[in-house]
């Protein structure tokens, strides 16, 4: 049996429970709320829910008038408190349009609607919809554009002329390029034919003294430099840079750094073996352009604008490749149409047989390590 406190507690809770939902019903200004609190009225009256309830609780029936006055009591005390919180977060608002407590007891609820239709054109207002609105128009125009843009570029290239350059390079071949063939094969003939003689001239001067062998082969890597620069490019001055690595450690370390006719005092950076296009190059057995080959470049952080890289595959130092070198361009508007040529040309094939020619008379692995 539930004692007499305990039935005293329960019905105080009921009545603020009741108290706050009809408190709240009462300001959403809705038809039904009338109805709703009528409806609970009628449940816990002698006849209804209030009957079984008194019931339930055993309350003796000279107790029920005690029962429904604290019942009243605590719907009195919740609606009060509860009416003057919200009453007072309403006078807390600011701006032109606000909610007035008269409306809400009148239940004038067209205000509301006017309220949040304000409040709407302003927010709208605030953020300019018919400006995004127009912006995002444009934006899906100039995306539909730049879409068909594609499928017609797309479209043209099927039937173009490209150069296809090691690794899975496409390099368009231009009205201007075209016209520029004829110079680049002459170029390329007059480098054959200067290193050709230039070749056969160090070969004379290699002996058994191994460090009078090692400045042989610094005198060469640096003459095939200026070569490249001269012949190649048709550039005295430091627009084209040649460089020459060796293995040493774990590291690809600078030998010979040539600008156009120059040798150059730039420290070149050492790059990690297994991380850049020379391993790439290497396995290929290609020379590689930077441009073409971003995924396989080791960022050295250089100031040429594009490069070159040649691996010489038979020169091998514990699995690894030995020599390397790389030919680099200050300006891809002047000359990166000629470095995309004697990639195609595969001037790596040349300048292999030179390397053999030398290798074979003095063994440049063991003269430079």
């Amino acid at each position: 049996m539930i004692n007499f406190f305990t039935e005293i507690i329960l019905i105080v809770l009921m009545g603020i429970a009741m108290g706050i939902f009809g408190t709240l019903l009462f300001f959403r200004l809705d038809k039904s709320w009338k109805q709703l609190l009528l409806g609970i009225g009628s449940l816990f009256s002698a006849g209804g829910l209030g009957r079984a309830f008194i019931y339930y609780l055993e309350i003796p029936k000279n107790s029920a008038a005690l029962f429904f006055l604290i019942l009243m009591i605590g719907i009195i005390i919740s609606v009060y408190f509860s009416f003057s919180k919200l009453c007072k977060l309403l006078k807390n608002q600011s701006g032109k349009n606000v909610i007035r407590i008269l409306d809400i007891v009148l239940g004038y609820n067209n205000f509301l609607k006017d309220y949040y239709e304000t409040r709407k054109k302003d927010i709208d207002k605030s953020i300019n919809l018919e400006e995004l609105k127009k912006k995002e128009a444009e934006l899906n125009n100039k995306e539909r554009y730049l879409t068909e843009f594609q499928d017609k570029l797309q479209e043209q290239k099927k039937g173009a002329l490209i150069l296809e350059l090691p690794e899975h390079g496409e390099v368009p071949i231009t009205n201007s390029f075209i016209r520029k063939i004829p110079l680049y094969v002459d170029h390329i003939c007059q480098f054959k034919n200067n290193l050709d003689k230039f070749t056969l001239d160090f070969l004379q001067k290699f002996t058994n003294d191994k460090s009078h062998n090692r400045e042989c082969l610094k005198g060469y890597f640096i003459g095939i430099g200026i070569y490249i620069a001269n012949d190649l490019f048709g550039t005295s001055n430091a627009d084209v840079r040649t460089h020459f690595r060796v293995l040493k450690g774990d590291k690809y370390v600078q030998y010979t750094v040539t600008i156009g006719n120059e040798v150059s005092t730039d420290k070149i950076s050492d790059i990690p073996k297994g991380r850049s296009m020379i391993e790439k190059s290497f396995e290929l057995k290609k020379s590689l352009v930077a441009s073409l080959n971003p995924d396989s470049n080791y960022d050295t952080k250089t100031r040429w604008e594009d490069f070159m890289t040649i691996t010489y595959y038979n020169l091998i130092e514990d699995g690894s490749p030995f020599l390397s070198m790389g030919i680099s361009i200050k300006y891809s508007e002047q000359f990166g149409e000629m470095l995309y040529f004697i990639n195609f040309y595969k001037i790596e094939n040349c300048l292999h047989a030179y390397i053999n020619k030398i290798n074979e008379v003095c063994n440049i692995i063991e003269t430079l390590k």
